[in-house]
């Protein structure tokens, strides 16, 4: 039972400090939380897409992005107890949300697009086949 609490305490010291940090970097930007969440989500989908060389509008760097947040969300949630307004379910899915939707909406055009264009390339293909 010992090394669970340890380990539970270890844990939540270490929420406490990315807390702390998040605050700091709110001070220090003059940003409002929702507009830190909204621009470290497009700064985290940007930095996967680059270690990841890939496109940062497609899958792997979202789904980077997604398990960071949920990090992040659980990392406050084991703040309740400890004073913190955002250690509640309500105020993680607010979070979560304000980081996600950005890139998750240029991914839906994204795909959107992608599916338009080859349907119209493959009419364009199939009326070159007719025309010969």
């Amino acid at each position: 039972m010992q090394l669970d609490q340890t380990v539970f305490e270890l844990i939540q010291t270490g929420a406490g400090w990315w807390a702390q940090r998040k605050l700091e970097l709110g001070v220090a930007s003059g940003l409002s939380p929702d507009a830190l969440h909204l621009q470290a989500g497009i700064i985290t989908l940007c930095l996967a897409a680059i270690i990841m060389r890939r496109d940062p509008i497609s899958i792997g760097p979202w789904l980077i992005l997604l398990v960071f947040e949920c990090f992040n969300e659980l990392a406050d949630l084991m703040l309740d107890g400890m004073g913190s307004t955002e250690a509640t379910l309500g105020a993680g899915l607010h979070d979560f949300v304000n980081t996600l939707f950005a890139p998750t909406l240029l991914l839906a055009v994204k795909a959107l697009h992608t599916k338009r264009r080859t349907a119209q390339e493959a009419m364009g293909s199939a009326a070159l086949k007719h025309d010969v």
